[in-house]
């Protein structure tokens, strides 16, 4: 079995952890490599199984930099929040060895699949999600204007900072932060946010599991808009956006799980412990 070890280098503990992951798990008769960059994951064969040592942001970065891989990730906390995580720092070694078992606990968790179309090309850019997308202000800092439609069907048209769409992985994200709900880790369907709309009709929306989101900008405000995925800027072409359409993936995250804590005993020690 070959593991990619994922390392949060800012994190002083987690890059110790990430030595003695790599000689329990060499004891185990696993393949090791440390990733510590883009490039030195570029170098790397597709893992079987990824070990991310850092917080959310961590196992996020872990997903993306493999994502062709689509390999069952541990997550061992280093960090704060931890809703991505598998395990605590201190179960370090236990939660090695389980993520090695087949019969390792794996929660399936929705990806969303973005398509960007722009004007002039025939092939779409097309990217991965697993917490949010967000289309909002460019570098100007203007407000910007778009509008919404699920299924065809145009929901409303706003002004503001933009618009996040999110898995219910996302949903304790940037969308939470946004005003958006809650939402079980189990649930297929989008959860849109509206940011700091200039209207007070807009609302969060929760969509089915099959629904398809398009979001599409009025004339005047496409030429600087930004599209981020997961916290990272998208690089776009200074062609006009036609479209954003984001719709669940066929595929899913499997994310190994040795923490007993469910999702809500997370959602209670992280937000509601000091009331």
């Amino acid at each position: 079995m070959h593991v990619a070890v994922v390392i949060n280098t800012m994190l002083p503990d987690a890059v110790q952890a990430a030595a003695q992951a790599q000689a329990h798990l060499a004891k185990r008769g696993a393949s090791v490599q440390i990733i510590d960059s883009v490039e030195s994951a570029a170098a790397s064969k597709g893992p079987d199984r990824i070990v991310a040592l850092g917080g959310d942001g961590t196992l996020l970065w872990a997903f993306h930099l493999f994502e062709h891989a689509l390999a069952p990730i541990i997550g061992i906390n280093f960090g704060k929040l931890g809703f991505l995580s598998g395990a605590i720092s201190t179960d370090l070694i236990d939660a090695l060895d389980y993520a090695l078992t087949d019969e390792a606990n794996k929660e399936a968790r929705a990806l969303l699949e973005v398509i960007i179309e722009i004007e002039g090309q025939t092939e779409p850019i097309r990217v991965t999600a697993l917490n949010e997308v967000m289309v909002g202000r460019g570098a100007n800092a203007k407000v910007v204007a778009t509008s919404l439609a699920i299924n065809g069907h145009a929901i409303y048209s706003i002004r503001g900072d933009g618009l996040i769409v999110a898995t219910a992985t996302g949903s304790t994200a940037y969308a939470l932060s946004a005003g958006g709900p809650i939402v079980s880790p189990g649930y297929d369907g989008m959860v849109i946010v509206p940011l700091a709309s200039h209207t007070l009709v807009a609302r969060a929306m929760i969509t089915a599991a099959d629904d398809v989101v398009s979001i599409t900008l009025p004339e005047e405000f496409r030429s600087d808009i930004m599209v981020v995925v997961d916290g990272q800027p998208l690089e776009l072409p200074d062609a006009k956006i036609g479209a954003i359409k984001i719709k669940p993936s066929a595929q899913k995250l499997e994310l190994i799980k040795l923490d007993s804590r469910l999702f809500y005993d997370t959602v209670a020690q992280n937000f509601f412990s000091g009331l």
